[in-house]
């Protein structure tokens, strides 16, 4: 693998001495919390309101080990919308 290219290991970033995830994958955190935010006000009791919900949390607490702040900012926000 050359040197300038990112290397991927189970979809984390690991080039540099710390690990990431990419941005793509955190862009797509957080807009299923605003997505959960906007169920929430529609359709807060529905089975798919807490399929979404629970799914969104998963992955929310995937960013809790590699990106703790922005982890604790949709954590918030996502506790807000909790039923």
């Amino acid at each position: 693998m050359p040197r300038n290219d990112r290397q991927h290991v189970h979809g984390i970033n690991c080039n540099s001495n710390n690990i990431s995830l990419p941005k793509r994958e955190r862009a797509k955190i957080r807009t299923a919390v605003f997505k959960c935010e906007v169920m929430y006000s529609n359709e807060q009791n529905t089975v798919e309101y807490t399929k979404k919900y629970n799914s969104t949390m998963g992955r929310v607490n995937r960013l809790k080990n590699l990106h703790p702040k922005e982890y604790q900012k949709l954590y918030e926000r996502l506790i807000k919308i909790k039923v």
